[in-house]
């Protein structure tokens, strides 16, 4: 349960930064509120997904979600859907690895059992700012 906070919020700051990323760079084809609900929809199955804790599938889930985020809501050809698709993706991807390698540099154990969820709250928080 504690790890689906952190998944939660993770993906709230995600989806809120995928807003960000598009309206300030691509034309709309549709309403506002056509977007956010498309997005919401969206990153509710990217949730949901991520509870299985499938580390490739989530990989592939976010950028065919991010597909079709862009493919659906802005005026882009499939393609260029692909590309912002594939940096959103790498962008965030990196974000977490960054961190993560940072973190187990200076402490090996930092996924110990005993302090899993506040372990991961901080690598959440941190990766996400």
């Amino acid at each position: 349960m504690n790890t689906a906070i952190c998944y939660s919020f993770s993906f709230f700051v995600e989806a809120i930064m995928l807003w960000q990323y598009a309206t300030n760079l691509l034309i709309a084809k549709h309403s506002r509120k056509n977007s956010i609900t498309t997005l919401i929809i969206l990153y509710l199955t990217l949730f949901a997904a991520s509870l299985l804790e499938d580390t490739l599938l989530n990989t592939v889930l976010f950028l065919l979600a991010n597909f079709t985020f862009f493919i659906t809501q802005y005026k882009l050809k499939w393609y260029t859907a692909v590309f912002h698709s594939v940096i959103i993706t790498a962008i965030l991807g990196m974000s977490e690895l960054i961190i993560y390698g940072i973190i187990l540099r200076f402490s090996p154990h930092f996924f110990d059992e005993s302090s899993h969820f506040y372990n991961l709250a901080l690598l959440t928080i941190i990766s996400k700012i």
